[in-house]
């Protein structure tokens, strides 16, 4: 099955790359490093015998962060490879580490590729975050005799119940990894479930509770912060109708506009003109001044400086069925948080956080409106809220330590 699989996938890599140059009309990086998906890029200055983290788009790199840290504090002479398959997950690795860590993009799977990478870097370890299994990959690297980690594992049941059909398939794939440290019980008994090693599979938690505590540096002291973070399509709309009317009842309200994706900045940029709101764009250096209505977060990798900012977050991707983004982000930095009713992709933290009143469920346009202007004229409500969120993070620490003693 497995050489059908490649066959499939070698016939495939021309519309492939084509899809690769139509993702570029929105974001051109899709066009730039193609030959690092070929397994082809320059000599890394790194010596051999190195961690590979496999982190595939900005989510998985956001959990990886601290891990990395601590697998470079604990020795900043073993080399670290990470690779994305994203723009925006390299850019967050790069906004992270800068040069500390040595940036390529995963090879497609097929087996000529993913060897010369491992021979051009020759790891001893691979850590995949979250579920990101590709057969050729986990083939080729138990050939190579390196030891394969899936990290913060975890299957919705969406995935779950996708991947029971194919279980005749997976079991083997699953059969080769030496380690799954999974983020709940349910979880681990659901790679058991698929063919996974019992005694390979171990429940650690989420290392997504282990981010670290920030610090708030508020660039913005004289203004009410509303922050609208990893927005998607169809959510832009209903926030940016709701400023107007609250901005008469809470006249120093400023919104940070963060859209999810990069390519859709122009988009929004362009929502923005149409209900004539004043905006600033961070990409140009601008800052908001008593006359700006709407900050927009056009860059990457600084959204922990935009949480930073704000006395309230709502996080996007859940008043549109995309599943939900990290609550946690906003919380590390002391914010006041609400989302919507769409958080299947994170309904383990979001249950934790409703249980201990921690954060708030908003399920319409008009319960954004009446919760945020709620929320605006009570500063101590806000700080309830933020200060009851950051205990649970204190609270469900301790992934990252079992993780790191796993690995």
């Amino acid at each position: 099955m497995r050489y059908l699989y490649s066959s499939i996938l070698l016939l495939l890599q021309p519309f492939i790359l084509l899809r690769l140059y139509w993702r570029g009309r929105k974001q051109p990086a899709y066009r730039h490093r193609w030959l690092e998906r070929f397994g082809i890029f320059p000599n890394p200055n790194i010596s051999a015998g190195g961690v590979w983290v496999h982190a595939v788009s900005v989510g998985e790199v956001v959990a990886s962060i601290p891990l990395i840290k601590q697998l470079l504090d604990n020795s900043s002479a073993l080399p670290i490879i990470v690779t994305t398959t994203t723009p925006t997950g390299s850019a967050r690795v790069k906004q992270a580490f800068g040069d500390k860590v040595t940036h390529v993009y995963l090879p497609y799977d097929l087996p000529v590729y993913i060897n010369n990478f491992i021979s051009r870097l020759a790891p001893k370890k691979l850590i995949i975050m979250e579920t990101e299994l590709w057969p050729n990959l986990l083939y080729t690297c138990k050939q190579r005799q390196l030891k394969i980690c899936l990290v913060n594992a975890r299957l919705s049941d969406n995935s779950f119940a996708n991947y029971k059909k194919i279980k005749f398939l997976l079991r083997g794939m699953l059969q080769q990894i030496d380690l799954i440290a999974a983020q709940t019980d349910v979880d681990a008994q659901r790679f058991i479930e698929l063919g996974a090693v019992a005694n390979s599979v171990t429940r650690v938690g989420n290392l997504k509770f282990d981010l670290p505590l920030v610090a708030i540096k508020r660039d913005i002291v004289d203004r009410l912060v509303w922050i609208a973070a990893s927005t998607h399509a169809g959510e832009e709309e209903q926030i940016v109708k709701l400023f107007k009317p609250l901005k008469q009842k809470l006249p120093t309200l400023l919104l940070i506009l963060v859209p999810r994706h990069p390519e859709r900045f122009k988009e929004v940029a362009n929502l923005l003109h149409t209900h004539n709101l004043s905006f600033v764009q961070r990409s140009v250096g601008a800052f908001p001044n008593s006359a700006t209505d709407v900050w927009l977060g056009d860059t990457m990798g600084e959204l922990d400086f935009f949480y930073a900012q704000a006395d309230i977050a709502f996080v996007g991707g859940s008043l549109v069925s995309v599943g939900g983004h990290n609550v946690l982000e906003p919380l590390a930095s002391g914010v006041a948080t609400m989302t919507g009713p769409h958080m299947h992709n994170f309904r383990e933290i979001t249950a934790k956080l409703l249980s201990a009143d921690a954060i708030t469920i908003i399920n319409s346009e008009d319960e954004l409106a009446e919760h945020l202007l709620s929320w605006g004229s009570n500063k101590d409500l806000r700080l309830s809220f933020a200060t009851r969120g950051m205990q649970v993070l204190q609270d469900n620490r301790g992934a990252l330590d079992k993780v790191l003693a796993l690995v």
